[in-house]
Order: C-alpha cells, then structure tokens, then sequence
C-alpha cells in the first residue's frame, strides 16, 4: 500500500559559504522589516559569490526555490502595521496619556487622520470558470483622500474629501454637498489643505467657545506649524522622552565583509555552547562555528514549520540571538597598521 505522504530530498547547497552569507543579511534586512524580492536576493547572492572568489555560480529561480527549501523561507503578503509598533511603547503611552487629557472633557478631544480610498479598484478575488485565463488585468489606482475628525464621546464627526479635479463632472448640479471638498493633482493632503482643513476647524471651535485637544500623528504634513486660538496640538513624538530610548534595542548590523569574514571563519576556538549543564562531565559537545550554528538552527526551524510545531520558535529565537552576541563578540576589528608592511 503506497504512502499519501509526500517526501522529497533535500539537497545541500553547492556553494555553502555563499549561502551562509545570504541568509545571514536576509536574517539582518528582516530584523528591519525590509521587503526582499526575487531579484535582490539573487543579486545578493551573486555580489556574495564574487567577494569569495567563486566563478562558476550563477544564481538562477532554480536556486532560490531551492534556497527557500533549505532554510524555511516563503514567499508572502504582510497585512497590517503592527510590526512597526513598539509593544513596550505603546504601554508607556496609556500611562502618560491620562495625564494629558486630564483637563479635558471626552467630546474635547479630537483625533485627526486621513486615508486614501481606491474608489475603483475591484477585488482581487472572483469566481470564474476553469477554461478562463489565469492571468488578471491591470488594477485601477484611481484614489481620492478622505480625512476625518472625531471627538473621543462620537459627537463630533466632520470628512473632508481631496480629489484630483477643480470641478469634478460627478459634482455638476449638486447645489448642496455635505464635506468639504480640496482639489490636489495628485489627490493627496498637502501643507496648505491641512492648514485650510484646521483653520475651519478652529473658526467652529471658537463659535462655540470651545478649547479642544488634537491628535495627529508625526507625518510630514501634519508637523506644519500652525498657531491657532482653540485648538492644542498633540502629536505622538509628544510622548517619546529622551528616557524612551532605553526602550529600543539598538544593534549594529554586519557589513558584507563582515559577513564573509564569519562564513570563511571555521576555527573551533570560535564555537557555540548551547549546553546547561555545566557540572555533567560525561556530555561530549560537538564544536562548531558560529556560521554553522546559524545553519543548523535554520534547518530545525524548517523542519519543525514543515510538521506544523509553533510551540518551539520562542526557543529557536533565543539560540539565534545567543549565537549572534557570541558572532559580535569573535569578530575582530581591523587596525589601520594592518594595511601597511
């Protein structure tokens, strides 16, 4: 009776060392969650194969399908922007953010975004038939920017609406519309809509005799500088302290001949100890370099995602971060006298 299982070989890479040093800085430009494509990691890894004098490779999507087999590497859409939030942050922020809304009551304090809209653009899901073409067509980037201003209690909701066209044809006859409308070339907020945008605001704060709090977050336009008689300006750099900085761990990234450096490197003095037991005499350890480490770990990690076990990653992180301190500290420095004779 045949197996449903499906097995496949994995074959070593031919040049090791070269992709020792490529997963290394993909490793790096992930830590920064930097988008990698196909062409730059190939281009990468050609960069990497001259620096260590090999001719004969020629990287081709035969080799990163086999690169993203041998080290657990897929291919895929990151959703959202929670990756680019410190954790650690954002609990600070609640904490000092009581003490700024203090002197203010839930319907004055007002929050103030904008997103763009792809009025357009259809999904990029369908159903359709199985003798149809596979292939999509080219998606509408057709887009208008609606910013929106909210009080904290919900009583207060204004839109305005930037476009890209001065009298827009869908407008005509309409004698009565409910937001404000801008007009941008590119259908984006600028400098002078978003003062235009805070100034009307302001005008009906002071009608009503009205001081309020306004969050905006730290992009380009909305650090222009506006005085205004009824409206205190907050933006979330307001709550980054000097004493912040302890919060972001700051580590300084290989270069590319380091990298090579740490993959020709393959002396036994320079290994990992991931033993516990310090006291066991009878346990023989096996030394191996650090880019060998890094290899073996990325395998495990490979082959635990393959069999569907999540329960180990929190370990496999912490070897990884062991055997990259243990990197940094091997790593010697070059003297300027070392280029002289």
């Amino acid at each position: 009776m045949k197996s449903s299982e499906k097995t496949f070989r994995l074959r070593a890479a031919k040049h090791q060392k070269v992709e020792e040093a490529l997963i290394h800085w993909m490793k790096q430009i992930r830590e920064k969650k930097i988008s990698l494509s196909s062409d730059l990691i190939l281009q990468k890894a050609r960069h990497f194969a001259q620096m260590l004098n090999i001719d004969d490779f020629e990287p081709t999507l035969g080799y990163l399908r086999g690169l993203k087999r041998r080290n657990g590497i897929i291919f895929s859409k990151k959703h959202g922007e929670s990756d680019s939030v410190n954790e650690e942050m954002v609990k600070k922020w609640f904490e000092e953010l009581s003490n700024i809304i203090k002197d203010y009551k839930p319907e004055e304090v007002y929050n103030l975004d904008e997103m763009a809209l792809f009025w357009r653009l259809l999904p990029s899901k369908t159903y359709c038939f199985t003798d149809e073409s596979p292939y999509g067509s080219r998606k509408s980037k057709d887009r208008i920017t609606v910013v929106v201003i909210c009080n904290a209690d919900g009583s207060e909701r204004t839109c305005a609406m930037i476009g890209k066209s001065v009298k827009p044809s869908a407008f005509r006859g309409i004698k009565y519309f409910p937001i404000d409308y801008y007009q941008q070339r590119n259908a984006w907020i600028n400098g002078s809509i978003y003062e235009k945008i805070l100034k009307k605001l302001n005008q009906k704060m002071r009608s009503l005799n009205k001081n309020i709090l306004l969050f905006v977050d730290n992009c380009r336009t909305h650090l222009y500088d506006i005085q205004l008689s009824n409206i205190e300006f907050n933006t979330f750099d307001d709550f980054i302290s000097v004493d912040d900085n302890e919060l972001v761990e700051i580590t300084d990234d290989l270069s590319d001949e380091q990298i090579v450096n740490l993959v020709l490197n393959d002396k036994n003095e320079e290994t990992v100890d991931l033993s516990d037991d310090e006291s066991s005499e009878t346990t023989v350890i096996q030394t191996i370099s650090n880019s060998q480490a890094l290899n073996a770990v990325n395998v495990l990690q490979h082959f635990f995602n393959q069999i569907g076990v999540n329960d180990v990653d929190q370990q496999l992180a912490e070897i990884q971060k062991k055997i990259t301190e243990n990197t940094f500290k091997s790593l010697k420095q070059t003297k300027i006298t070392d280029y002289f004779a």
